[in-house]
């Protein structure tokens, strides 16, 4: 009796066990928390490998091109300022976009 009231038991505590998994993805200024109740643990990895990869992928992406426009532009003020005047000059940019621009210039430097 008791060997069959523990086999039974036994039964009913696996049946009524169920995996949570809780998936975070943190990105800047959010965190983003996913309840998966359907799939294992290492079973919901695989499926999501793809996805993240990808997302890691454009992160690294967005990231790399930032560095390079940051390295292409020239490195003296003096240089940028000049540069805008001359475009203020032959008519590229008016007034208006003369003043923002020099005006991020000025805060960035």
């Amino acid at each position: 009796m008791v060997a069959a009231f523990g086999w039974i038991g036994g039964l009913v505590a696996y049946g009524a066990t169920k995996i949570k998994t809780v998936v975070r993805v943190q990105a800047a200024g959010c965190e983003l928390f996913f309840l998966n109740e359907s799939a294992e643990p290492d079973a919901l990895r695989i499926q999501l490998a793809r996805g993240l990869g990808a997302i890691r992928d454009a992160h690294a992406t967005l990231s790399e091109s930032a560095e390079h426009r940051e390295a292409a532009r020239s490195g003296s003020p003096v240089e940028e300022l000049s540069k805008l005047a001359s475009m203020l000059d032959s008519g590229l940019l008016t007034r208006e976009e003369f003043d923002r621009l020099r005006a991020r210039l000025l805060a960035d430097s």
